[in-house]
Protein backbone atom coordinates (compact mmCIF):
# COMPACT_ATOMS: atom_id res chain seq x y z
CA UNK A 1 0.00 0.00 0.00
CA UNK A 2 1.24 3.49 -0.88
CA UNK A 3 1.39 6.19 1.80
CA UNK A 4 1.47 9.99 1.56
CA UNK A 5 2.78 12.60 4.00
CA UNK A 6 0.35 14.98 5.68
CA UNK A 7 1.19 17.76 8.12
CA UNK A 8 -1.09 20.00 10.14
CA UNK A 9 -0.50 22.23 13.18
CA UNK A 10 3.06 20.89 13.58
CA UNK A 11 2.02 17.21 13.47
CA UNK A 12 3.45 15.34 10.47
CA UNK A 13 2.61 11.74 9.59
CA UNK A 14 2.21 9.28 6.72
CA UNK A 15 -1.26 7.94 5.93
CA UNK A 16 -2.58 5.62 3.19
CA UNK A 17 -3.01 7.30 -0.19
CA UNK A 18 -6.77 6.74 -0.23
CA UNK A 19 -7.30 8.53 3.09
CA UNK A 20 -8.40 12.13 2.63
CA UNK A 21 -7.86 14.90 5.15
CA UNK A 22 -11.32 16.44 5.10
CA UNK A 23 -11.89 18.21 8.38
CA UNK A 24 -9.81 20.38 10.67
CA UNK A 25 -10.13 23.31 13.02
CA UNK A 26 -7.94 26.34 13.17
CA UNK A 27 -5.85 26.68 16.29
CA UNK A 28 -7.80 28.05 19.24
CA UNK A 29 -5.88 30.68 21.20
CA UNK A 30 -5.97 32.46 24.51
CA UNK A 31 -3.83 35.53 25.11
CA UNK A 32 -1.79 34.68 22.02
CA UNK A 33 -1.06 31.10 23.11
CA UNK A 34 -2.16 28.02 21.19
CA UNK A 35 -4.74 26.09 23.19
CA UNK A 36 -6.38 23.34 21.16
CA UNK A 37 -6.23 21.79 17.71
CA UNK A 38 -8.02 19.10 15.72
CA UNK A 39 -7.81 17.38 12.34
CA UNK A 40 -8.88 14.07 10.87
CA UNK A 41 -9.15 11.74 7.90
CA UNK A 42 -11.81 9.72 6.20
CA UNK A 43 -12.06 7.02 3.58
CA UNK A 44 -14.77 6.90 0.94
CA UNK A 45 -17.07 5.33 3.53
CA UNK A 46 -16.61 7.28 6.76
CA UNK A 47 -14.33 9.03 9.23
CA UNK A 48 -11.38 6.79 10.04
CA UNK A 49 -8.82 8.66 12.18
CA UNK A 50 -8.66 11.89 14.17
CA UNK A 51 -6.13 13.86 16.17
CA UNK A 52 -6.86 16.26 19.02
CA UNK A 53 -4.47 18.19 21.18
CA UNK A 54 -4.65 20.57 24.13
CA UNK A 55 -2.08 22.82 25.72
CA UNK A 56 -0.34 21.51 28.85
CA UNK A 57 0.19 24.14 31.51
CA UNK A 58 3.76 25.07 32.29
CA UNK A 59 5.30 22.89 34.98
CA UNK A 60 2.62 20.18 34.72
CA UNK A 61 2.84 16.68 33.25
CA UNK A 62 -0.45 14.95 32.41
CA UNK A 63 -1.10 11.48 33.83
CA UNK A 64 -1.64 9.39 30.71
CA UNK A 65 -3.44 6.64 32.66
CA UNK A 66 -6.00 9.18 33.87
CA UNK A 67 -6.39 10.57 30.34
CA UNK A 68 -7.02 7.06 28.97
CA UNK A 69 -9.56 6.32 31.73
CA UNK A 70 -11.42 9.57 31.15
CA UNK A 71 -11.53 9.00 27.41
CA UNK A 72 -12.78 5.46 27.90
CA UNK A 73 -15.60 6.73 30.13
CA UNK A 74 -16.87 8.89 27.27
CA UNK A 75 -16.87 5.81 25.03
CA UNK A 76 -18.85 3.83 27.61
CA UNK A 77 -21.53 6.51 27.61
CA UNK A 78 -22.01 5.93 23.88
CA UNK A 79 -21.28 2.19 23.82
CA UNK A 80 -22.54 0.54 26.99
CA UNK A 81 -21.24 -2.93 26.27
CA UNK A 82 -17.50 -3.19 25.68
CA UNK A 83 -16.22 -6.75 25.57
CA UNK A 84 -12.49 -6.21 25.53
CA UNK A 85 -10.15 -3.52 26.77
CA UNK A 86 -6.40 -3.84 26.28
CA UNK A 87 -3.81 -1.25 27.33
CA UNK A 88 -0.11 -1.04 26.58
CA UNK A 89 2.79 1.39 26.55
CA UNK A 90 4.64 2.44 23.38
CA UNK A 91 6.83 5.27 22.07
CA UNK A 92 5.60 7.98 19.68
CA UNK A 93 8.30 10.30 18.33
CA UNK A 94 10.42 9.30 21.38
CA UNK A 95 7.62 10.27 23.79
CA UNK A 96 6.14 7.68 26.15
CA UNK A 97 2.56 6.91 25.09
CA UNK A 98 -0.39 4.88 26.31
CA UNK A 99 -2.70 2.91 24.04
CA UNK A 100 -6.19 1.55 24.52
CA UNK A 101 -7.80 -1.02 22.24
CA UNK A 102 -11.47 -1.95 22.69
CA UNK A 103 -14.17 -4.04 21.00
CA UNK A 104 -17.93 -3.92 21.48
CA UNK A 105 -19.66 -6.98 22.90
CA UNK A 106 -21.31 -7.80 19.57
CA UNK A 107 -17.86 -7.60 17.88
CA UNK A 108 -19.09 -5.11 15.28
CA UNK A 109 -17.02 -2.07 16.28
CA UNK A 110 -13.36 -1.71 17.22
CA UNK A 111 -11.56 1.31 18.63
CA UNK A 112 -7.94 2.35 19.13
CA UNK A 113 -6.73 5.30 21.19
CA UNK A 114 -3.18 6.58 21.67
CA UNK A 115 -2.29 9.44 24.03
CA UNK A 116 1.06 11.09 24.66
CA UNK A 117 2.55 14.29 26.01
CA UNK A 118 4.79 16.27 23.65
CA UNK A 119 7.02 18.07 26.14
CA UNK A 120 8.64 20.09 23.33
CA UNK A 121 5.50 21.98 22.29
CA UNK A 122 3.71 21.38 25.63
CA UNK A 123 0.81 19.47 24.12
CA UNK A 124 -1.26 16.50 25.19
CA UNK A 125 -2.08 14.69 21.93
CA UNK A 126 -4.87 12.15 21.47
CA UNK A 127 -5.16 9.96 18.38
CA UNK A 128 -8.38 8.00 17.98
CA UNK A 129 -9.76 5.58 15.41
CA UNK A 130 -12.99 3.57 15.19
CA UNK A 131 -13.60 0.91 12.57
CA UNK A 132 -15.79 -2.09 11.77
CA UNK A 133 -14.74 -5.71 12.25
CA UNK A 134 -14.28 -6.34 8.54
CA UNK A 135 -11.69 -3.52 8.46
CA UNK A 136 -9.98 -4.37 11.75
CA UNK A 137 -6.83 -6.13 10.53
CA UNK A 138 -6.19 -3.61 7.75
CA UNK A 139 -6.78 -0.52 9.90
CA UNK A 140 -4.71 -1.83 12.83
CA UNK A 141 -1.79 -2.49 10.47
CA UNK A 142 -2.14 1.01 9.02
CA UNK A 143 -2.19 2.58 12.49
CA UNK A 144 1.01 0.78 13.47
CA UNK A 145 2.73 2.21 10.39
CA UNK A 146 1.31 5.68 11.04
CA UNK A 147 2.60 5.68 14.62
CA UNK A 148 6.12 4.95 13.38
CA UNK A 149 6.07 8.02 11.11
CA UNK A 150 4.56 10.64 13.44
CA UNK A 151 6.61 13.76 14.16
CA UNK A 152 4.69 15.88 16.67
CA UNK A 153 7.08 18.83 16.86
CA UNK A 154 9.21 20.63 14.27
CA UNK A 155 12.95 20.07 14.23
CA UNK A 156 13.66 23.80 14.12
CA UNK A 157 11.62 26.97 13.82
CA UNK A 158 9.76 25.75 10.75
CA UNK A 159 6.30 24.21 10.54
CA UNK A 160 5.20 21.90 7.76
CA UNK A 161 1.76 22.40 6.26
CA UNK A 162 1.06 19.48 3.98
CA UNK A 163 -2.21 19.48 2.09
CA UNK A 164 -2.78 16.63 -0.37
CA UNK A 165 0.37 16.50 -2.53
CA UNK A 166 1.54 20.00 -1.52
CA UNK A 167 4.10 20.82 1.18
CA UNK A 168 4.96 24.32 2.36
CA UNK A 169 7.35 25.13 5.19
CA UNK A 170 6.81 28.29 7.22
CA UNK A 171 8.06 29.84 10.45
CA UNK A 172 6.12 28.59 13.48
CA UNK A 173 5.02 32.19 14.03
CA UNK A 174 2.64 31.87 11.05
CA UNK A 175 -0.84 31.01 12.31
CA UNK A 176 -3.71 29.22 10.63
CA UNK A 177 -6.59 31.59 9.84
CA UNK A 178 -8.98 29.64 7.60
CA UNK A 179 -9.14 26.27 5.87
CA UNK A 180 -11.43 24.29 3.61
CA UNK A 181 -11.29 20.67 2.42
CA UNK A 182 -13.61 19.84 -0.47
CA UNK A 183 -13.59 17.40 -3.36
CA UNK A 184 -11.26 18.91 -5.93
CA UNK A 185 -10.29 21.87 -3.73
CA UNK A 186 -7.99 22.27 -0.74
CA UNK A 187 -7.50 25.72 0.76
CA UNK A 188 -5.79 27.14 3.83
CA UNK A 189 -4.71 30.63 4.85
CA UNK A 190 -1.76 31.45 7.13
CA UNK A 191 -0.84 34.80 8.67
CA UNK A 192 2.26 36.45 10.11
CA UNK A 193 1.90 40.11 11.11
CA UNK A 194 1.08 41.96 7.84
CA UNK A 195 1.68 38.89 5.65
CA UNK A 196 -1.22 36.68 4.52
CA UNK A 197 -0.47 33.48 2.60
CA UNK A 198 -3.23 31.70 0.66
CA UNK A 199 -2.56 28.10 -0.41
CA UNK A 200 -4.71 26.25 -2.94
CA UNK A 201 -4.84 22.85 -4.60
CA UNK A 202 -7.33 22.73 -7.48
CA UNK A 203 -8.42 19.51 -9.16
CA UNK A 204 -9.23 20.16 -12.82
CA UNK A 205 -11.30 17.00 -13.40
CA UNK A 206 -12.01 16.84 -17.15
CA UNK A 207 -10.17 20.03 -18.06
CA UNK A 208 -6.60 19.76 -19.34
CA UNK A 209 -3.86 22.39 -19.48
CA UNK A 210 -1.29 21.37 -22.06
CA UNK A 211 1.59 23.72 -21.23
CA UNK A 212 2.80 26.26 -18.71
CA UNK A 213 2.03 29.03 -21.23
CA UNK A 214 -1.69 28.29 -20.84
CA UNK A 215 -1.69 28.78 -17.06
CA UNK A 216 -2.19 32.58 -17.03
CA UNK A 217 -5.16 32.43 -19.41
CA UNK A 218 -6.72 29.56 -17.48
CA UNK A 219 -6.26 31.33 -14.16
CA UNK A 220 -7.72 34.60 -15.39
CA UNK A 221 -10.90 32.77 -16.41
CA UNK A 222 -11.05 30.51 -13.36
CA UNK A 223 -10.25 32.45 -10.22
CA UNK A 224 -13.08 35.05 -10.15
CA UNK A 225 -15.75 32.33 -10.12
CA UNK A 226 -14.34 29.37 -8.22
CA UNK A 227 -11.34 30.30 -6.09
CA UNK A 228 -12.51 30.88 -2.49
CA UNK A 229 -11.44 33.73 -0.24
CA UNK A 230 -9.30 35.56 -2.76
CA UNK A 231 -7.64 38.51 -0.96
CA UNK A 232 -9.30 41.86 -1.58
CA UNK A 233 -7.66 43.84 -4.34
CA UNK A 234 -6.36 40.77 -6.16
CA UNK A 235 -6.83 41.73 -9.84
CA UNK A 236 -4.20 40.06 -12.04
CA UNK A 237 -3.93 40.75 -15.73
CA UNK A 238 -2.49 38.33 -18.27
CA UNK A 239 0.39 40.65 -19.20
CA UNK A 240 1.76 40.64 -15.64
CA UNK A 241 2.67 36.93 -15.55
CA UNK A 242 6.22 35.62 -15.96
CA UNK A 243 7.81 32.17 -15.70
CA UNK A 244 9.25 31.24 -12.32
CA UNK A 245 10.84 28.20 -10.66
CA UNK A 246 8.73 27.02 -7.71
CA UNK A 247 10.52 24.36 -5.72
CA UNK A 248 11.70 21.99 -8.45
CA UNK A 249 8.79 22.76 -10.79
CA UNK A 250 8.37 25.30 -13.56
CA UNK A 251 5.50 27.67 -12.83
CA UNK A 252 4.41 31.26 -13.32
CA UNK A 253 4.68 34.34 -11.11
CA UNK A 254 2.25 37.24 -10.93
CA UNK A 255 3.36 40.30 -8.97
CA UNK A 256 1.62 43.60 -8.30
CA UNK A 257 2.87 46.57 -6.31
CA UNK A 258 0.47 49.48 -5.92
CA UNK A 259 3.32 51.95 -5.80
CA UNK A 260 4.74 51.03 -9.23
CA UNK A 261 1.60 50.19 -11.24
CA UNK A 262 -0.58 52.73 -13.00
CA UNK A 263 -3.89 50.96 -12.43
CA UNK A 264 -5.80 52.06 -9.36
CA UNK A 265 -7.00 49.18 -7.22
CA UNK A 266 -8.84 49.17 -3.87
CA UNK A 267 -5.69 48.42 -1.84
CA UNK A 268 -4.30 49.93 1.29
CA UNK A 269 -1.29 52.14 0.81
CA UNK A 270 1.89 50.15 0.31
CA UNK A 271 0.19 46.80 -0.36
CA UNK A 272 1.87 44.22 -2.55
CA UNK A 273 0.83 40.88 -4.04
CA UNK A 274 2.76 37.90 -5.30
CA UNK A 275 1.05 34.88 -6.83
CA UNK A 276 2.73 31.59 -7.80
CA UNK A 277 0.94 29.00 -9.93
CA UNK A 278 2.06 25.61 -11.21
CA UNK A 279 0.67 22.30 -12.41
CA UNK A 280 1.03 18.65 -11.49
CA UNK A 281 0.73 17.05 -14.91
CA UNK A 282 0.27 13.50 -13.64
CA UNK A 283 -2.62 14.34 -11.30
CA UNK A 284 -3.87 17.27 -13.42
CA UNK A 285 -3.96 19.54 -10.36
CA UNK A 286 -3.13 23.25 -10.16
CA UNK A 287 -1.34 24.67 -7.11
CA UNK A 288 -1.46 28.33 -6.10
CA UNK A 289 0.40 30.31 -3.46
CA UNK A 290 -0.80 33.90 -3.12
CA UNK A 291 0.91 36.36 -0.77
CA UNK A 292 -0.44 39.73 0.32
CA UNK A 293 1.63 42.04 2.52
CA UNK A 294 2.37 45.67 3.32
CA UNK A 295 5.55 47.28 2.08
CA UNK A 296 5.82 50.18 4.51
CA UNK A 297 6.61 48.15 7.63
CA UNK A 298 9.68 47.31 9.69
CA UNK A 299 9.17 43.61 8.89
CA UNK A 300 9.08 44.05 5.10
CA UNK A 301 12.52 42.52 4.45
CA UNK A 302 11.80 39.63 6.81
CA UNK A 303 8.48 38.98 5.06
CA UNK A 304 10.20 38.90 1.67
CA UNK A 305 12.68 36.32 3.01
CA UNK A 306 9.79 34.20 4.31
CA UNK A 307 8.16 34.27 0.86
CA UNK A 308 11.42 33.38 -0.88
CA UNK A 309 11.94 30.37 1.40
CA UNK A 310 8.34 29.16 1.10
CA UNK A 311 8.54 29.29 -2.70
CA UNK A 312 12.03 27.79 -2.82
CA UNK A 313 11.08 24.75 -0.76
CA UNK A 314 7.51 24.23 -1.94
CA UNK A 315 7.07 20.58 -2.86
CA UNK A 316 4.43 18.88 -4.95
CA UNK A 317 4.23 15.11 -5.21
CA UNK A 318 2.97 13.60 -8.42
Amino acid sequence: MDFKTIGWQDIVLNVPDEWEMVFATKTQKRKGKEMTGYFGFRTTEKKILEFRWVEVEKGKTPDLDVVIDDYFKTILKERKKIKKRTESGIKVNDHSAKTLYWITEDMTLHGYIVVWNCDVLKRLIIMQSQFSSDQANKIKANIMQILETINCHPIDYESKWIAPNLTVMTPRSMNLVKQSFLVGLTFFQLRYKSLDMYCYRLGLANQKINSIDELPVWFMNYYPKKLPRIPSGFRPSESEFSKKKIGQTEGVLWQYNKNIQKRKLPLRSGSEFQGYFWQSEEKNDIYCLIFKYKTQTSTYKHIRRIIENVVKFAITKN
